[in-house]
């Protein structure tokens, strides 16, 4: 990448620029952006007005931000990533919604990201810590947590919800409205259509339950004995022959109640969707 050079020296010197900012000079920055301080802009990029820049991001080259949009500090933008556009819904009607995206995120070559719409609430949000595989999508009004991973290609339609530490296979479509639980992981090309239970593995045309994620699950420091419990409730709710009320039942029953019960059962409750089992 050319070396960016000074904010002071660019002619980009907006008030809501940082003077320790590096802005290139083919950059074409709004009056109206907020640049954090120690932040890189690259060449070619474009950054638009509404748009609050943390500090120490890097944005190589050819990278969109629009806005408005919050995004926090140490984000990471490669060529070709899109972050903050509209959203991609015909009901759309130009109203004014946001996107706000954590720290330490890693938004990888062409990787698109859409903003809310009023519909859904007017908010996309990442948490921190994420990794965006090329061509990756998020559209609107979907709500990532902490260090979510979307591999190459994989695409997430309006209105999805993952939760911390769940990983999605590449070029896995995710059907709007669907809740991907916490420390899920999904294999790629799996068309989900349905929630996806907190803990498990899914992968396969068409999806099928593999197990809990117990390898994730221990890489992520979760003792033996909890893996355990977390199989046997997962085993009760794929493998029992039973209607979900009839396997919350049983978990509650047969399951220690500790953190991670208590979590599986809160998401077969809340369940809209149906669960993909």
């Amino acid at each position: 990448m050319t070396s960016p050079v000074s904010a002071n020296s660019t002619g980009h010197t907006g008030s809501g620029i940082d003077g320790g900012a590096e802005i290139h000079p083919t950059a074409v920055v709004d009056a109206e952006a907020v640049i954090g301080s120690g932040t890189i802009v690259g060449p070619y990029c474009v950054i638009g007005p509404k748009v609050r820049l943390g500090a120490r991001c890097l944005l190589r080259n050819h990278v969109t931000i629009e806005g408005p949009s919050e995004i926090g500090d140490e984000n990471h933008f490669f060529p070709g990533s899109v972050v903050g556009s509209r959203p991609q819904d015909l009901k759309y009607r130009g109203e004014e919604t946001l996107l706000v995206v954590g720290s330490r995120n890693i938004f990888r070559e062409c990787v698109t990201i859409n903003r809310g719409t009023v519909g859904g609430g007017g908010k996309t949000s990442i948490g921190n810590g994420c990794l965006f595989m090329a061509y990756s999508h998020v559209a609107h009004d979907c709500h990532l947590g902490n260090e979510v991973i979307l591999a190459n290609a994989a695409t997430l339609a309006g209105h999805v919800t993952i939760g911390d530490c769940a990983a999605v296979g590449g070029l896995t479509p995710v059907h709007q409205f669907v809740r991907i639980g916490p420390y899920a992981f999904i294999g790629g090309q799996t068309r989900i259509s349905q929630d996806v239970v907190p803990f498990a593995r899914i992968a396969g045309i068409p999806p099928l339950f593999l197990g809990a994620n117990s390898i994730g699950l221990k890489r992520r420091g979760f003792s033996e004995e909890v893996v355990e419990e977390i199989s046997k409730a997962l085993r009760i709710l794929f493998r029992g022959k039973l209607t979900i009320h009839a396997a919350v039942k049983r978990i509650a029953s047969e399951c220690r109640n500790i953190q991670e019960i208590r979590l599986i059962l809160e998401f077969l409750r809340k369940s809209e969707r149906g669960i993909l089992r």
